[in-house]
Protein backbone atom coordinates (compact mmCIF):
# COMPACT_ATOMS: atom_id res chain seq x y z
CA UNK A 1 0.00 0.00 0.00
CA UNK A 2 2.86 2.39 0.87
CA UNK A 3 4.53 1.63 -2.46
CA UNK A 4 1.30 2.30 -4.37
CA UNK A 5 0.77 5.62 -2.62
CA UNK A 6 4.42 6.56 -3.19
CA UNK A 7 4.16 5.73 -6.90
CA UNK A 8 1.02 7.82 -7.23
CA UNK A 9 2.73 10.75 -5.52
CA UNK A 10 5.75 10.44 -7.80
CA UNK A 11 3.54 10.37 -10.91
CA UNK A 12 1.61 13.41 -9.66
CA UNK A 13 4.87 15.25 -8.96
CA UNK A 14 6.20 14.35 -12.42
CA UNK A 15 3.03 15.56 -14.11
CA UNK A 16 3.11 18.79 -12.11
CA UNK A 17 6.74 19.42 -13.06
CA UNK A 18 5.97 18.77 -16.73
CA UNK A 19 3.11 21.24 -16.64
CA UNK A 20 5.34 23.83 -15.02
CA UNK A 21 8.18 23.31 -17.49
CA UNK A 22 5.95 23.17 -20.57
CA UNK A 23 6.65 21.09 -23.69
CA UNK A 24 10.30 20.25 -24.48
CA UNK A 25 11.93 22.39 -27.16
CA UNK A 26 12.88 20.63 -30.40
CA UNK A 27 14.27 23.74 -32.08
CA UNK A 28 17.32 23.02 -34.20
CA UNK A 29 16.49 19.37 -34.88
CA UNK A 30 14.16 19.51 -37.90
CA UNK A 31 15.04 19.45 -41.64
CA UNK A 32 14.49 23.20 -42.08
CA UNK A 33 17.08 23.82 -39.37
CA UNK A 34 19.69 22.04 -41.51
CA UNK A 35 18.43 23.05 -44.96
CA UNK A 36 17.78 26.85 -45.03
CA UNK A 37 15.97 26.67 -48.38
CA UNK A 38 13.11 24.73 -46.78
CA UNK A 39 12.16 27.27 -44.10
CA UNK A 40 10.71 30.00 -46.39
CA UNK A 41 8.74 27.34 -48.27
CA UNK A 42 7.07 26.26 -45.02
CA UNK A 43 6.35 29.88 -44.08
CA UNK A 44 4.80 30.72 -47.46
CA UNK A 45 2.64 27.58 -47.54
CA UNK A 46 0.41 28.88 -44.75
CA UNK A 47 -1.00 31.44 -47.20
CA UNK A 48 -0.32 29.95 -50.64
CA UNK A 49 -0.85 26.22 -50.41
CA UNK A 50 -4.19 25.05 -51.88
CA UNK A 51 -5.00 23.13 -48.68
CA UNK A 52 -4.43 26.25 -46.59
CA UNK A 53 -6.52 28.37 -48.96
CA UNK A 54 -9.44 25.91 -48.72
CA UNK A 55 -9.19 25.94 -44.93
CA UNK A 56 -9.20 29.76 -44.98
CA UNK A 57 -12.39 29.72 -47.03
CA UNK A 58 -13.99 27.45 -44.42
CA UNK A 59 -13.07 29.99 -41.74
CA UNK A 60 -14.64 32.80 -43.77
CA UNK A 61 -17.84 30.76 -44.17
CA UNK A 62 -17.94 30.11 -40.42
CA UNK A 63 -17.50 33.82 -39.73
CA UNK A 64 -20.44 34.57 -42.05
CA UNK A 65 -22.61 31.94 -40.36
CA UNK A 66 -21.75 33.41 -36.96
CA UNK A 67 -23.50 36.65 -37.95
CA UNK A 68 -26.63 34.63 -38.68
CA UNK A 69 -26.35 32.75 -35.39
CA UNK A 70 -26.06 36.00 -33.42
CA UNK A 71 -28.80 37.84 -35.34
CA UNK A 72 -31.57 36.56 -33.03
CA UNK A 73 -29.97 38.41 -30.11
CA UNK A 74 -30.41 41.76 -31.83
CA UNK A 75 -33.67 43.67 -32.37
CA UNK A 76 -35.39 43.51 -35.74
CA UNK A 77 -35.99 47.06 -36.95
CA UNK A 78 -37.92 47.96 -40.08
CA UNK A 79 -40.02 50.63 -41.72
CA UNK A 80 -41.99 51.54 -44.81
CA UNK A 81 -43.18 54.65 -46.60
CA UNK A 82 -45.56 55.31 -49.49
CA UNK A 83 -47.12 58.21 -51.34
CA UNK A 84 -50.26 57.80 -53.46
CA UNK A 85 -52.62 60.04 -55.40
CA UNK A 86 -56.12 59.49 -56.81
CA UNK A 87 -58.27 61.56 -59.19
CA UNK A 88 -61.94 60.87 -59.87
CA UNK A 89 -64.23 62.38 -62.48
CA UNK A 90 -67.94 61.92 -63.12
CA UNK A 91 -69.28 61.58 -66.68
CA UNK A 92 -72.00 63.90 -67.86
CA UNK A 93 -70.47 66.99 -66.31
CA UNK A 94 -70.62 65.81 -62.69
CA UNK A 95 -68.20 67.07 -60.09
CA UNK A 96 -64.99 65.10 -59.51
CA UNK A 97 -62.50 64.90 -56.65
CA UNK A 98 -58.78 64.57 -56.07
CA UNK A 99 -57.03 62.86 -53.15
CA UNK A 100 -53.42 62.27 -52.23
CA UNK A 101 -51.64 61.11 -49.14
CA UNK A 102 -48.35 60.14 -47.49
CA UNK A 103 -47.99 57.07 -45.28
CA UNK A 104 -44.94 55.87 -43.34
CA UNK A 105 -44.38 53.54 -40.44
CA UNK A 106 -41.58 52.04 -38.32
CA UNK A 107 -41.50 49.00 -36.08
CA UNK A 108 -39.11 47.14 -33.79
CA UNK A 109 -39.27 43.60 -32.45
CA UNK A 110 -37.06 42.16 -29.73
CA UNK A 111 -37.12 38.70 -28.12
CA UNK A 112 -37.40 39.17 -24.35
CA UNK A 113 -37.10 35.75 -22.81
CA UNK A 114 -36.28 32.56 -24.69
CA UNK A 115 -34.75 30.54 -21.83
CA UNK A 116 -31.26 31.20 -23.21
CA UNK A 117 -31.95 29.43 -26.53
CA UNK A 118 -30.82 32.34 -28.72
CA UNK A 119 -27.66 32.92 -26.69
CA UNK A 120 -26.79 29.23 -26.88
CA UNK A 121 -27.36 29.33 -30.63
CA UNK A 122 -24.87 32.19 -30.85
CA UNK A 123 -22.42 30.19 -28.70
CA UNK A 124 -22.73 27.31 -31.16
CA UNK A 125 -21.80 29.70 -33.96
CA UNK A 126 -18.73 30.82 -32.02
CA UNK A 127 -17.71 27.22 -31.42
CA UNK A 128 -18.15 26.45 -35.13
CA UNK A 129 -15.78 29.32 -35.94
CA UNK A 130 -13.21 28.02 -33.45
CA UNK A 131 -13.53 24.52 -34.91
CA UNK A 132 -12.80 25.83 -38.41
CA UNK A 133 -9.76 27.69 -37.04
CA UNK A 134 -8.49 24.56 -35.31
CA UNK A 135 -9.09 22.61 -38.51
CA UNK A 136 -6.95 25.16 -40.34
CA UNK A 137 -4.13 24.69 -37.82
CA UNK A 138 -4.46 20.90 -38.03
CA UNK A 139 -4.42 21.03 -41.84
CA UNK A 140 -1.26 23.11 -41.78
CA UNK A 141 0.38 20.80 -39.23
CA UNK A 142 -0.11 17.87 -41.58
CA UNK A 143 0.81 19.99 -44.61
CA UNK A 144 4.12 21.11 -43.04
CA UNK A 145 5.07 17.52 -42.34
CA UNK A 146 4.16 16.49 -45.89
CA UNK A 147 6.18 19.37 -47.35
CA UNK A 148 9.24 18.26 -45.38
CA UNK A 149 8.90 14.70 -46.61
CA UNK A 150 8.40 15.62 -50.26
CA UNK A 151 11.23 18.15 -50.20
CA UNK A 152 13.62 15.53 -48.82
CA UNK A 153 12.36 13.14 -51.48
CA UNK A 154 13.28 15.74 -54.14
CA UNK A 155 16.86 15.62 -52.86
CA UNK A 156 16.82 11.83 -53.23
CA UNK A 157 15.38 12.16 -56.74
CA UNK A 158 18.10 14.61 -57.69
CA UNK A 159 20.82 12.33 -56.30
CA UNK A 160 19.30 9.43 -58.20
CA UNK A 161 19.34 11.51 -61.38
CA UNK A 162 23.01 12.42 -60.83
CA UNK A 163 23.94 8.77 -60.38
CA UNK A 164 21.98 7.75 -63.47
CA UNK A 165 23.66 10.40 -65.58
CA UNK A 166 27.08 9.40 -64.24
CA UNK A 167 26.45 5.74 -65.10
CA UNK A 168 25.31 6.82 -68.56
CA UNK A 169 28.51 8.78 -69.09
CA UNK A 170 30.61 5.79 -68.04
CA UNK A 171 28.67 3.53 -70.41
CA UNK A 172 29.13 6.02 -73.26
CA UNK A 173 32.87 6.23 -72.60
CA UNK A 174 33.14 2.42 -72.53
CA UNK A 175 31.20 2.21 -75.78
CA UNK A 176 33.51 4.77 -77.40
CA UNK A 177 36.57 2.74 -76.36
CA UNK A 178 34.91 -0.45 -77.59
CA UNK A 179 34.16 1.21 -80.93
CA UNK A 180 37.84 2.03 -81.41
CA UNK A 181 38.72 -1.52 -80.42
CA UNK A 182 36.20 -2.89 -82.91
CA UNK A 183 37.60 -0.74 -85.67
CA UNK A 184 41.04 -2.14 -84.84
CA UNK A 185 39.60 -5.65 -85.19
CA UNK A 186 40.14 -6.59 -81.54
CA UNK A 187 36.44 -7.31 -80.86
CA UNK A 188 33.55 -8.38 -83.05
CA UNK A 189 30.44 -6.45 -83.97
CA UNK A 190 28.41 -8.75 -81.70
CA UNK A 191 30.62 -7.90 -78.74
CA UNK A 192 30.36 -4.20 -79.55
CA UNK A 193 26.57 -4.45 -79.63
CA UNK A 194 26.65 -5.37 -75.91
CA UNK A 195 28.23 -1.99 -75.18
CA UNK A 196 25.61 -0.26 -77.28
CA UNK A 197 22.81 -2.04 -75.42
CA UNK A 198 24.37 -1.00 -72.11
CA UNK A 199 24.34 2.63 -73.27
CA UNK A 200 20.67 2.34 -74.26
CA UNK A 201 19.77 0.74 -70.91
CA UNK A 202 21.48 3.51 -68.98
CA UNK A 203 19.94 6.15 -71.24
CA UNK A 204 16.51 4.77 -70.45
CA UNK A 205 17.29 4.73 -66.73
CA UNK A 206 18.55 8.33 -66.87
CA UNK A 207 15.49 9.50 -68.82
CA UNK A 208 13.18 7.88 -66.28
CA UNK A 209 15.11 9.47 -63.42
CA UNK A 210 14.83 12.84 -65.15
CA UNK A 211 11.06 12.50 -65.56
CA UNK A 212 10.61 11.27 -61.98
CA UNK A 213 12.48 14.30 -60.70
CA UNK A 214 10.57 16.72 -62.94
CA UNK A 215 7.18 15.33 -61.98
CA UNK A 216 8.03 15.12 -58.27
CA UNK A 217 9.10 18.75 -58.31
CA UNK A 218 5.86 19.74 -60.06
CA UNK A 219 3.78 17.89 -57.45
CA UNK A 220 5.75 19.54 -54.66
CA UNK A 221 5.25 23.01 -56.15
CA UNK A 222 1.49 22.44 -56.38
CA UNK A 223 1.42 21.16 -52.80
CA UNK A 224 3.35 24.13 -51.35
CA UNK A 225 1.76 26.76 -53.62
CA UNK A 226 5.03 27.69 -55.35
CA UNK A 227 5.21 29.38 -58.75
CA UNK A 228 8.80 28.28 -59.31
CA UNK A 229 11.46 26.14 -57.68
CA UNK A 230 14.94 26.45 -59.21
CA UNK A 231 17.20 23.42 -58.94
CA UNK A 232 19.72 25.39 -56.90
CA UNK A 233 17.15 25.51 -54.07
CA UNK A 234 17.29 21.71 -53.89
CA UNK A 235 20.67 20.59 -52.51
CA UNK A 236 22.53 17.51 -53.70
CA UNK A 237 23.01 16.17 -50.20
CA UNK A 238 21.03 15.52 -47.02
CA UNK A 239 22.70 17.00 -43.93
CA UNK A 240 23.52 14.64 -41.10
CA UNK A 241 20.77 14.91 -38.46
CA UNK A 242 21.25 14.96 -34.72
CA UNK A 243 19.44 12.50 -32.46
CA UNK A 244 18.95 13.02 -28.75
CA UNK A 245 17.24 10.00 -27.21
CA UNK A 246 16.65 11.86 -23.95
CA UNK A 247 14.83 14.63 -25.83
CA UNK A 248 12.67 12.12 -27.71
CA UNK A 249 11.73 10.40 -24.45
CA UNK A 250 10.93 13.75 -22.81
CA UNK A 251 8.66 14.71 -25.71
CA UNK A 252 6.81 11.41 -25.47
CA UNK A 253 6.40 11.67 -21.69
CA UNK A 254 5.02 15.18 -21.94
CA UNK A 255 2.65 14.24 -24.73
CA UNK A 256 1.23 11.21 -22.91
CA UNK A 257 0.83 13.02 -19.60
CA UNK A 258 -0.60 16.31 -20.82
CA UNK A 259 0.33 17.33 -24.34
CA UNK A 260 -2.37 15.36 -26.13
CA UNK A 261 -5.01 17.58 -24.55
CA UNK A 262 -3.59 20.57 -26.42
CA UNK A 263 -3.67 18.94 -29.86
CA UNK A 264 -6.00 20.54 -32.38
CA UNK A 265 -8.07 17.42 -32.96
CA UNK A 266 -8.61 16.87 -29.23
CA UNK A 267 -9.79 20.47 -28.87
CA UNK A 268 -12.13 20.01 -31.83
CA UNK A 269 -13.73 16.99 -30.15
CA UNK A 270 -14.11 19.01 -26.94
CA UNK A 271 -15.85 21.83 -28.79
CA UNK A 272 -18.11 19.39 -30.63
CA UNK A 273 -19.14 17.90 -27.28
CA UNK A 274 -19.92 21.41 -26.00
CA UNK A 275 -21.98 22.00 -29.13
CA UNK A 276 -23.96 18.82 -28.43
CA UNK A 277 -24.62 20.04 -24.87
CA UNK A 278 -25.87 23.38 -26.19
CA UNK A 279 -28.10 21.67 -28.75
CA UNK A 280 -29.60 19.60 -25.94
CA UNK A 281 -30.27 22.73 -23.87
CA UNK A 282 -31.89 24.43 -26.85
CA UNK A 283 -34.08 21.39 -27.49
CA UNK A 284 -35.29 21.48 -23.87
CA UNK A 285 -36.69 25.00 -24.38
CA UNK A 286 -38.92 24.07 -27.31
CA UNK A 287 -41.96 23.26 -25.12
CA UNK A 288 -41.47 26.21 -22.74
CA UNK A 289 -43.28 29.58 -22.97
CA UNK A 290 -41.43 32.32 -24.81
CA UNK A 291 -41.90 36.08 -24.79
CA UNK A 292 -41.05 38.92 -27.12
CA UNK A 293 -41.74 42.65 -27.30
CA UNK A 294 -42.70 44.86 -30.21
CA UNK A 295 -43.37 48.54 -30.84
CA UNK A 296 -44.49 50.53 -33.85
CA UNK A 297 -45.24 54.01 -35.08
CA UNK A 298 -47.17 55.06 -38.19
CA UNK A 299 -48.48 58.27 -39.77
CA UNK A 300 -51.12 58.58 -42.48
CA UNK A 301 -51.61 62.06 -43.98
CA UNK A 302 -54.43 62.29 -46.58
CA UNK A 303 -55.71 65.32 -48.51
CA UNK A 304 -59.02 65.23 -50.45
CA UNK A 305 -60.13 68.03 -52.72
CA UNK A 306 -63.58 68.37 -54.32
CA UNK A 307 -65.47 71.35 -55.76
CA UNK A 308 -66.29 73.55 -52.83
CA UNK A 309 -64.25 71.77 -50.13
CA UNK A 310 -60.77 70.54 -49.18
CA UNK A 311 -60.30 67.99 -46.44
CA UNK A 312 -56.98 67.05 -44.83
CA UNK A 313 -56.71 64.19 -42.34
CA UNK A 314 -53.62 63.06 -40.39
CA UNK A 315 -53.74 59.87 -38.36
CA UNK A 316 -50.89 58.94 -36.05
CA UNK A 317 -50.71 55.44 -34.61
CA UNK A 318 -48.41 54.17 -31.84
CA UNK A 319 -48.49 50.55 -30.75
CA UNK A 320 -46.48 48.44 -28.37
CA UNK A 321 -46.92 45.17 -26.59
CA UNK A 322 -45.52 41.98 -25.20
CA UNK A 323 -46.35 38.67 -26.85
CA UNK A 324 -46.13 35.25 -25.29
CA UNK A 325 -46.28 31.92 -27.08
CA UNK A 326 -46.32 28.39 -25.73
CA UNK A 327 -46.17 25.16 -27.66
CA UNK A 328 -47.69 22.38 -25.55
CA UNK A 329 -47.18 19.44 -27.91
CA UNK A 330 -45.11 19.16 -31.08
CA UNK A 331 -45.57 15.51 -31.96
CA UNK A 332 -42.48 14.39 -29.99
CA UNK A 333 -40.21 16.57 -32.14
CA UNK A 334 -38.62 17.96 -28.98
CA UNK A 335 -37.93 14.49 -27.68
CA UNK A 336 -36.32 13.58 -30.99
CA UNK A 337 -34.07 16.66 -30.88
CA UNK A 338 -32.98 15.91 -27.30
CA UNK A 339 -32.22 12.26 -28.04
CA UNK A 340 -30.31 13.23 -31.19
CA UNK A 341 -28.16 15.72 -29.25
CA UNK A 342 -27.38 13.15 -26.55
CA UNK A 343 -26.51 10.50 -29.15
CA UNK A 344 -24.20 12.92 -30.97
CA UNK A 345 -22.51 13.75 -27.68
CA UNK A 346 -21.89 10.07 -26.92
CA UNK A 347 -20.50 9.59 -30.43
CA UNK A 348 -18.04 12.48 -30.04
CA UNK A 349 -17.02 11.29 -26.59
CA UNK A 350 -16.27 7.86 -28.04
CA UNK A 351 -14.35 9.42 -30.94
CA UNK A 352 -12.36 11.50 -28.46
CA UNK A 353 -11.40 8.46 -26.40
CA UNK A 354 -10.44 6.51 -29.53
CA UNK A 355 -8.39 9.45 -30.75
CA UNK A 356 -6.50 9.69 -27.45
CA UNK A 357 -5.76 5.96 -27.33
CA UNK A 358 -4.80 5.65 -31.00
CA UNK A 359 -2.68 8.80 -31.00
CA UNK A 360 -0.75 7.78 -27.89
CA UNK A 361 -0.17 4.35 -29.45
CA UNK A 362 1.01 6.00 -32.68
CA UNK A 363 3.37 8.31 -30.79
CA UNK A 364 4.86 5.38 -28.88
CA UNK A 365 5.26 3.44 -32.11
CA UNK A 366 6.94 6.38 -33.83
CA UNK A 367 9.33 6.67 -30.90
CA UNK A 368 10.31 3.02 -31.39
CA UNK A 369 10.65 3.42 -35.17
CA UNK A 370 12.77 6.50 -34.53
CA UNK A 371 15.27 4.33 -32.68
CA UNK A 372 15.35 1.87 -35.58
CA UNK A 373 15.87 4.72 -38.06
CA UNK A 374 18.74 6.05 -35.95
CA UNK A 375 20.40 2.63 -35.92
CA UNK A 376 19.94 2.20 -39.66
CA UNK A 377 21.39 5.64 -40.25
CA UNK A 378 24.44 4.74 -38.15
CA UNK A 379 25.09 1.70 -40.31
CA UNK A 380 24.70 3.73 -43.50
CA UNK A 381 27.07 6.38 -42.14
CA UNK A 382 29.71 3.73 -41.42
CA UNK A 383 29.40 2.21 -44.90
CA UNK A 384 29.52 5.64 -46.49
CA UNK A 385 32.65 6.57 -44.57
CA UNK A 386 34.36 3.35 -45.67
CA UNK A 387 33.57 3.99 -49.33
CA UNK A 388 34.67 7.62 -48.97
CA UNK A 389 38.00 6.41 -47.55
CA UNK A 390 38.39 4.08 -50.54
CA UNK A 391 37.65 6.98 -52.90
CA UNK A 392 40.21 9.20 -51.20
CA UNK A 393 42.82 6.44 -51.42
CA UNK A 394 42.13 5.84 -55.12
CA UNK A 395 42.42 9.58 -55.84
CA UNK A 396 45.77 9.59 -54.05
CA UNK A 397 46.94 6.52 -55.96
CA UNK A 398 45.94 8.19 -59.22
CA UNK A 399 48.12 11.19 -58.44
CA UNK A 400 51.01 8.79 -57.69
CA UNK A 401 50.38 6.84 -60.86
CA UNK A 402 49.32 3.72 -58.96
CA UNK A 403 45.71 3.72 -60.21
CA UNK A 404 43.99 4.29 -63.54
CA UNK A 405 41.25 6.74 -64.43
CA UNK A 406 38.90 3.80 -65.01
CA UNK A 407 39.46 2.45 -61.50
CA UNK A 408 38.79 5.92 -60.06
CA UNK A 409 35.53 6.17 -61.97
CA UNK A 410 34.46 2.73 -60.74
CA UNK A 411 35.18 3.71 -57.12
CA UNK A 412 33.42 7.05 -57.68
CA UNK A 413 30.33 5.18 -58.86
CA UNK A 414 30.44 3.05 -55.72
CA UNK A 415 30.77 6.23 -53.67
CA UNK A 416 27.73 7.77 -55.38
CA UNK A 417 25.71 4.62 -54.66
CA UNK A 418 26.81 4.69 -51.01
CA UNK A 419 25.98 8.40 -50.76
CA UNK A 420 22.49 7.70 -52.09
CA UNK A 421 22.05 4.97 -49.47
CA UNK A 422 23.34 7.34 -46.79
CA UNK A 423 20.95 10.06 -47.95
CA UNK A 424 18.03 7.62 -47.89
CA UNK A 425 18.90 6.65 -44.32
CA UNK A 426 19.09 10.29 -43.26
CA UNK A 427 15.78 11.05 -44.98
CA UNK A 428 14.19 8.07 -43.22
CA UNK A 429 15.39 9.42 -39.88
CA UNK A 430 14.24 12.99 -40.62
CA UNK A 431 10.86 11.64 -41.76
CA UNK A 432 10.38 9.65 -38.56
CA UNK A 433 11.55 12.51 -36.36
CA UNK A 434 9.41 15.11 -38.14
CA UNK A 435 6.37 12.85 -37.92
CA UNK A 436 7.02 12.26 -34.23
CA UNK A 437 7.45 15.98 -33.50
CA UNK A 438 4.36 16.87 -35.51
CA UNK A 439 2.14 14.21 -33.93
CA UNK A 440 3.18 15.17 -30.40
CA UNK A 441 2.20 18.81 -31.06
CA UNK A 442 5.61 20.40 -30.43
CA UNK A 443 6.32 21.34 -34.06
CA UNK A 444 7.97 24.80 -34.28
CA UNK A 445 6.45 25.26 -37.76
CA UNK A 446 3.10 25.93 -36.07
CA UNK A 447 4.46 29.41 -35.31
CA UNK A 448 3.57 30.19 -38.95
CA UNK A 449 -0.12 29.76 -38.14
CA UNK A 450 -1.97 32.85 -36.82
CA UNK A 451 -1.86 32.74 -33.02
CA UNK A 452 -5.63 33.07 -32.65
CA UNK A 453 -6.04 29.76 -34.49
CA UNK A 454 -3.60 27.95 -32.19
CA UNK A 455 -4.80 29.26 -28.84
Amino acid sequence: MRLTVLAALLLAATAASLRAAGPPSVAGTLPEDFIPELRPILAAAVNRAPIAISASIDIAQSEALLYGAESSLWPNIGGSASYAGNKESVSGGGLGSTSKGLFYSGNINQPLFQWGAFKWQADIGKLALKVSQKNFAEAYRQLANTIRGQYLNLIIQRLNLRNAQFKLRLAQESAAVADETRKAGAISDAQYSDYQMLVQDNQLFADRAQEDYRYSKLVFMRLAGLDELPDDRIPLSVPEPKFDEALADAVLRYFVSEGIQSTFQYEVYQMQIKTNDLNYRIARTRLLPKFSASAGYSLSNNSTASPGSVTQTAITSINYGVTGSWTFFDGFATRSAKLSALASKRTNERLERNYVNNTIDSASNLRTLLGFAARARGLAETRGNLVKAALDKTEGDLKLGLASRASLEAVTLNYYVAELARANARVAFFTNWSGFVSLTDVDPALANVPSRYVR
